[in-house]
């Protein structure tokens, strides 16, 4: 069965710029719909892969509808009211729009509606910080654990290995363009393992990616190059 592959707000209005124009607002609100899609932990609303919120005055008084496993909710925002915002309250702005959306198409097509609030009580909790903590896993001797740290920021993701044993350590594995939804980070966060007793961080056997720690020679070793272009 195919995930919920993103939450996306498109933008029709013409008070705020956005791409290929400028990148400002389209940055601000993927971070937020990014940020409460992942705190949904895997809920997927049923016959539905994708949402995508669409923002225009015109569209406003619709019901949200399907197209296939597309479900479209339409919307409307105060546009020059935004512009006056601080960061922090553009995104609660935009995490109230999305949530306030969400919440429209899940009462009209039954969907789990405690899913959608438990997503934005955990976003607007963190302050709009977004961490994503992976179980701490042991190594095979019992001797040390090893957890994964995936933190994102509007323009960046990255994934810091926090390893215990010892003594305690935070080693920062990656640091790469943020993609969103379909940022890579999110794949090799959750993959990364005790390679051996030693060795902490990510292999892929298929493609021969590896991007890992060794806490004898006390170096990280990878051959993962992350371009701007690189998801």
């Amino acid at each position: 069965m195919w995930p919920l592959t993103d939450i996306t707000v498109y933008y029709y209005g013409t008070n705020i710029q956005d791409t290929p124009k400028d990148w400002t607002f389209r940055k601000t609100v993927n971070y937020i719909s990014d940020f409460y899609h992942n705190s949904l932990n895997g809920y997927k609303p049923p016959k539905t892969a994708r949402i995508c919120i669409r923002v225009d005055d015109q569209l406003a008084k619709g019901q949200a509808d399907h197209f296939g496993a597309l479900c479209q909710i339409y919307t409307t925002m105060n546009e020059q009211f935004y512009l006056t915002l601080s960061k922090i309250d553009q995104y609660n702005y935009l995490l109230n729009l999305i949530h306030e959306s969400v919440s429209k198409a899940a009462h009209q097509f039954n969907w789990d509606i405690e899913v959608f609030n438990s997503a934005f009580n955990r976003v607007k909790n963190s302050n709009f910080k977004f961490i994503k903590e992976y179980d701490s896993k042991n190594s095979r001797d019992r001797k040390n654990t090893g957890q994964a740290i995936l933190s994102k920021t509007e323009d960046t993701a990255k994934i810091i290995l926090r390893i215990k044993g010892d003594r305690s350590q935070e080693i920062e594995l990656i640091q790469k363009k943020n993609w969103f939804w379909y940022d890579s980070s999110y794949e090799i966060a959750k993959l990364c393992k005790w390679i051996d007793n030693n060795k902490f961080g990510y292999m892929n056997k298929k493609t021969g990616k590896f991007a890992y720690y060794s806490i004898t020679s006390k170096a990280l070793d990878t051959n993962m190059k992350f371009e701007e272009s690189t998801f």
